[in-house]
């Protein structure tokens, strides 16, 4: 591009105030106020200006400027935390924001959102109350536990229990047992963080009760057993079971904190029921909220009053305590367990895992049709999938699902599936060689019509 090419386009771009009295301007500045756009004026002038200087032949006019500044705009006021079509067979999907929460959760917070609540006010006394008491005696019934107490998510409830049973103590874990969770944090890392000292006892493969009973000493503060949620070993292995370390802290005067990890009222393969480790008589439980529970991020500690009424004196609990938000979302959930028999088709995470493989294969052959009736450029089959539970649980378990595949055609698939990415809706598919693949057993439903409306979308620019 000449020199008088590039001062005729330079020319060409008005001053902000100019900028701001065109039409289609003023109507972005209706929608979004006159400050936001201003400024998406400012930076889209200025983005123009590189571009020409640097060479680039960019026909500016008025309807150029209004198309970037209202990218720009959108680009800003569009959430990041975007509705999400997950298509990966994943249910409990931690980058997609773990488990779907419940229709009548949602309609709870709404309800509670919308105004004032009651979060630590008495009806029947007008004076201050306490926020647990809306969760508590729900977590108890169900459990079977003396006392529960809520916090913002499991490694705090983990942190919190150990810090106030054993400060300054040991800490006795199996070397089996001491697990990194997500985001690479460590459970020795946990222990040592609440002030305890870790003593591991036992090997990888194989920790017996003796171990736990030589490693007590007047030092010991806590035995902890935690659930490899994320991993199995399996082969020449030994550990003791939860009633004998219940029974070896119960003779020496030592409480024992069981981490069930992922946490579950009702059953999956290989994960421990939370009802049943209260049986037990242990101590203290923690679990999450947010994963097999079905629920919002939480972390939950249920067990015997001592300990419990204990933990929640400690003044880190404040630090780490729940708002309203959770506390409306997990309540409304632990009450649709008071019905466990329906539990399963209320709470989309369990509905998911236990949707049969003939319901999930006979809407992947409708929305295979469907897709076809659009004569897009691409060809679809039905294939059988596999879907995993997620969330760091049931490793290894597969669940047989089916997909919609779509081969690559105008664009290979990795460039299908980042269109449909971040295309708006937002859909997560996978990929298998030359396929993109959209897995049945984890979209909701309604879905297909949002991916059918992005992939004729994309069909339409390419």
């Amino acid at each position: 591009m000449d020199e008088e090419r590039r001062r005729d386009l330079l020319s060409r771009l008005v001053q902000v105030d100019g900028a701001l009295r065109q039409p289609a301007i003023t109507a972005l500045v209706a929608r979004y106020g006159r400050a936001a756009v201003t400024e998406a004026v400012r930076e889209s002038l200025q983005s123009l200006r590189e571009k020409i200087l640097a060479g680039a032949d960019v026909e500016v006019t008025e309807q150029l400027l209004a198309d970037v500044v209202a990218a720009s705009l959108d680009r800003v006021f569009s959430p990041s935390l975007c509705r999400v079509v997950n298509a990966t067979g994943i249910i409990i999907h931690t980058g997609l924001g773990r488990a779907v929460i419940p229709r009548e959760c949602l309609d709870a917070l709404e309800e509670a959102a919308s105004g004032y609540c009651l979060l630590e006010m008495s009806r029947e006394s007008g004076k201050r109350s306490h926020r647990m008491e809306h969760v508590e005696e729900l977590l108890t019934r169900i459990t079977g536990a003396e006392a529960a107490h809520v916090v913002n998510n499991d490694a705090a409830a983990v942190m919190l229990a150990l810090g106030t049973l054993a400060p300054e103590k040991e800490a006795i874990c199996s070397r089996a047992e001491q697990v990194e969770i997500g985001g690479s944090f460590r459970l020795p890392e946990i222990i040592t963080a609440s002030g305890v000292k870790l003593v591991d006892v036992g090997t990888t493969n194989r920790t017996y009760i003796s171990d736990y009973e030589n490693a007590i000493n007047e030092n010991t503060g806590v035995i902890i057993k935690a659930h490899t949620s994320n991993y199995r070993i399996i082969g020449y292995v030994a550990r003791p079971r939860l009633e004998e370390l219940v029974e070896v802290g119960r003779r020496h005067g030592v409480p024992v904190v069981y981490d069930i990890g992922s946490g579950a009222f009702v059953g999956f393969s290989g994960e421990p029921i939370v009802q049943d480790a209260v049986a037990t008589g242990v101590d203290v439980v923690s679990f999450s909220g947010d994963k097999l529970l079905g629920g919002t991020q939480s972390g939950i500690i249920v067990g015997k009053k001592e300990h419990v009424y204990r933990i929640k004196k400690n003044p880190l609990a404040r630090a780490v305590r729940v708002g309203k938000m959770t506390l409306v979302l997990l309540e409304a959930l632990l009450k649709i367990y008071l019905d466990p028999d329906s539990a399963g088709e209320r709470i989309p995470a369990l509905a998911m895992h236990r949707t049969p493989l003939e319901d999930v294969a006979r809407r992947a052959r409708s929305f295979a049709r469907r897709i076809k009736r659009e004569k897009l450029p691409w060809s679809v089959e039905v294939v059988e999938s596999v879907s995993e539970l997620g969330g760091g649980s049931t490793p290894g378990e597969e669940i047989p699902s089916m997909a919609v595949a779509l081969a690559a055609g105008p664009v290979t698939a990795d460039e299908l599936a980042r269109e449909l990415r971040t295309g708006k809706p937002c859909i997560f598919p996978y990929t298998r060689g030359n396929h993109v693949l959209f897995d049945l057993r984890t979209m909701l439903p309604g879905d297909e019509n949002l991916v059918i409306a992005s992939l004729k979308q994309i069909a339409a620019s390419v």
